[in-house]
């Protein structure tokens, strides 16, 4: 009998039909996936807050077919981060038995490639969002679109709210991808918006969502400007915003309707993550040098001035990790040099401490995620077995086959919709992010379903009594801010 035999004979009977393809049937979908993909087909509009590793490409696959085959004609444009949208997408349409009529094609690559996949006329087009732009000049914006249904993956991405950016002395202001998606909205009947980490910094967040998935009549408000003045109070000192009272109960009113909370605990027995700070203790030496450029804003040993507050905990984060970036002045011969910088390295106390991680591992695969660019050259440096995701072309392929012991990556680059659940179960921060959503992202990386292991360990390392600790704790406080919103619009059980 063969393994999907038995796990369709487990789960439906002894009756249930063997599928031939090789690929899993519709009816393996878990209740959850099947309410999503219902919700999606139903719902004019959709934003499904389900965290990381539930399936929700699946299940809006299914839910985006049903949509398409009601509407002859029509089609959808799926944007995704770069990796996301070459292979998660196209895996997963692979992965299904009831998935196997839908056409697509992957606009992403060269600007050769990128032309000859738009060509194609698919069911689903799917591309990087950093080409969003490109897309909307190369179709002649609304005159050539062509995409009555729009998915767009990791929308809190969409929180900023801008529409152009700000452009410099030598480009002019150009829009931005939540412009070109403003553009188009008038053209597009449904928008499924999809995000395990929807509101990292709370109701704010919503705003650029809501604009996106209720378009111009968002009763959010049109822009940023209408959605701050009726929802929140600024400081005028510090610019920081507060909900005025009740502006989080009318927000989350108007947005729970389209919204739709799954999380992992209520449906999955994933495996728990443990987390396990790992401090490093910097010498007397270096505590002061530390603490007298937390005063003064100035490294006297290194001549490195931080010009304000925000400068100078970047300065401290980058101490802690073990080196300092150091601006040079241009060269004056040159009018068009622009500033070079130099790294001065101080300290190898996090490498010390990663070694001793990857020695417990004890030849387990290690997956590490890195904050500076210094950062990635000393571990390139000390660990020459190290594989780097943005260098090798096959980097989940070769993880998931155990093929890659040391894995290393920055986290805005492997956090989203990757699955390398089956090469590892160790992770490590050599050093953080303030970001809520890269973190979780992140670290739900290997806890996902597929694990074997019982328990993703996640090793922090963080130099004791620095910034790195600050930073720590304000991940766990943004965690409860987002918490407290998905409590809101969470479906703990499926109605039967």
């Amino acid at each position: 009998m063969t393994l999907w035999e038995l796990i369709l004979r487990n789960a439906l009977g002894s009756t249930a039909l063997t599928p031939t393809s090789g690929k899993r049937p519709e009816s393996m979908m878990r209740s959850y996936q099947r309410f999503l993909a219902d919700s999606i087909t139903e719902l004019p509009n959709v934003l499904a807050a389900a965290e990381m590793g539930m399936g929700k490409t699946g299940a809006t696959l299914t839910g985006v077919r049903r949509v398409l085959r009601a509407n002859p004609g029509w089609r959808c444009l799926i944007v995704a981060p770069l990796e996301v949208s070459r292979n998660t997408w196209p895996d997963e349409v692979h992965e299904w038995e009831h998935l196997e009529d839908l056409t697509y094609t992957v606009v992403c690559g060269t600007e050769k490639e990128r032309l000859a996949a738009l060509a194609v006329d698919a069911d689903l087009t799917m591309i990087n969002r950093e080409n969003l732009l490109w897309l909307w000049k190369t179709i002649k914006g609304k005159a050539g679109w062509r995409w009555q249904v729009l998915a767009y993956d990791e929308s809190s991405r969409l929180k900023g709210f801008t529409v152009r950016t700000k452009g410099s002395e030598k480009t002019k202001p150009q829009l931005s991808e939540f412009g070109v998606l403003v553009q188009a909205r008038p053209l597009i009947k449904k928008v499924i918006e999809l995000s395990g980490t929807p509101a990292p910094n709370g109701v704010w967040d919503l705003g650029g969502q809501a604009r996106i998935l209720f378009g111009h009549s968002s009763p959010l408000g049109e822009n940023k400007n209408r959605f701050k003045a009726r929802y929140f109070d600024e400081n005028q000192y510090t610019y920081a915003l507060t909900p005025k009272p009740g502006a989080v109960d009318e927000i989350m009113g108007h947005m729970k309707p389209v919204m739709i909370g799954l999380r992992s605990q209520d449906y999955i027995d994933l495996p728990p993550l443990y987390f396990n700070p790992v401090y490093v203790k910097l010498s007397p030496k270096l505590m002061t040098q530390y603490r007298e450029f937390e005063e003064t804003l100035y490294n006297q040993e290194h001549d490195i001035e931080a010009v304000n507050k925000g400068v100078l905990t970047n300065k401290l984060l980058q101490l802690a990790n073990g080196g300092l970036y150091k601006e040079l002045p241009p060269d004056p011969d040159d009018p068009d040099a622009k500033p070079k910088r130099e790294v001065i390295f101080v300290h190898d106390l996090k490498l010390k401490a990663l070694e001793s991680i990857i020695a417990e591992a004890a030849g387990k695969p290690v997956l590490i995620a890195y904050s500076f660019k210094f950062d990635k050259a000393q571990i390139k440096k000390r660990f020459k077995d190290a594989v780097f995701f943005d260098e090798e072309p096959n980097f989940v392929k070769k993880w998931n086959k155990g093929e890659i012991k040391i894995g290393v990556s920055h986290p805005a680059s492997i956090g989203h919709g990757l699955n390398l659940q089956h090469g590892g179960h160790i992770q490590v921060w050599f050093g953080l992010s303030w970001s809520l959503e890269l973190w979780d992202q992140f670290n739900r990386r290997l806890a996902r379903p597929g694990q074997k292991a019982p328990t993703v360990f996640v090793h922090v390392i963080m130099a004791k009594g620095t910034v790195d600790e600050r930073q720590y704790e304000s991940l766990q406080t943004k965690g409860i801010t987002q918490d407290d919103i998905t409590e809101r619009i969470r479906v703990r059980s499926i109605p039967t």
